[in-house]
């Protein structure tokens, strides 16, 4: 079962409630590296999972984590776009 106002609220409002924060109260130091890797590891295991779980079972939150859309090589580029503009 498919509950729109999740999908709203997580693919539309948050993001921009974040740039807000960003935008209203910035951070008082700058990031280092290291930080965005910390931050990157669970979306990175994550999507891992989720590609291993889908071959299993046949079933991806996401169309562009289906590997019958592109191939495996597709994923991983669009894994690597993900997180690139991500950090």
């Amino acid at each position: 079962m498919q509950l729109g106002w999740v999908d709203f609220v997580l693919h539309k409002v948050f993001p921009v409630v974040v740039v807000l924060d960003w935008l209203i109260d910035p951070p008082q130091h700058r990031l280092a590296y290291r930080d965005a890797v910390i931050w990157l590891a669970y979306p990175l295991a994550w999507t891992g999972v989720t590609v291993v779980r889908g071959a299993a079972d046949g079933w991806y939150p996401y169309p562009f984590l289906n590997p019958a859309n592109g191939g495996y090589g597709q994923v991983a580029l669009t894994a690597v776009a993900v997180t690139a503009g991500s950090s």
